[in-house]
This record gives structure tokens, sequence and C-alpha cells, in this order.
């Protein structure tokens, strides 16, 4: 082999070298980078899950809203006719107190 024969294939096997490393290197980096992957999709599936849970309870707490809403607008109601009823009655004992005193008057 001559000389040069012998430095191109030192130069070629300094390249293969050189090659094996790069290649060792992008594996370590692909490796990290799927490690970075599966941390991320993990992250966002537990995001996920939270968000879920935070809407299920907030759907509860609105449907729990709307129903003491509604009691409360029932309580208004029967508020309302409860103070129609005692507002008669004191009508009512009004002109019987009226009557009475009338009546007194006379005897």
């Amino acid at each position: 082999m001559t000389e040069l024969e012998t430095q191109l294939l030192r130069i070629i096997e300094e390249q293969q070298q050189q090659l094996l490393q790069q290649q060792s290197q992008l594996q370590k980096q692909q490796q990290a980078l799927d490690t970075m992957q599966t941390k991320i999709i993990q992250a966002l599936s537990a995001q996920s899950k939270a968000i879920e849970s935070d809407q299920q309870s907030l759907q509860q707490a609105q449907k729990s809203l709307a129903t003491m809403q509604k009691q409360f607008h029932e309580l208004e109601r029967s508020t309302a006719s409860y103070t129609e009823q005692i507002n008669g009655k004191v009508r009512e004992m009004s002109l019987i107190t009226a009557n009475n005193e009338e009546i007194l008057e006379r005897i």
C-alpha cells in the first residue's frame, strides 16, 4: 500500500469514527426527546383529566345553582301568598275590631 492509500484509509477510518460518534450522540438525543415527549404527553393527559373534572364540577355547581334559584323563586311566591293571606286576615280583624267598638259604643 502506498503512503497515499494509507493516509486515505486513515482518513476514512477517522471519518467512520466521527460518524459512529455522531450516530451515538443522535441516538442519545433521540432518547432524550422521546423521554421529554412521554413526559409532555403525561402532563397534558393529567391536565386534560383535571380540566374534565373541573368542567364536571362546574356543571354540577350550575345545576345546584339552578335548583337553588328555582327554590328561591318558589319561596318568594309562597312568601307573597302568605303575606297576602296575612294582610287579608289583618283587614278582617280590623273590621271585626271596628265593628266591636261600634257595638260597644251603642251598648
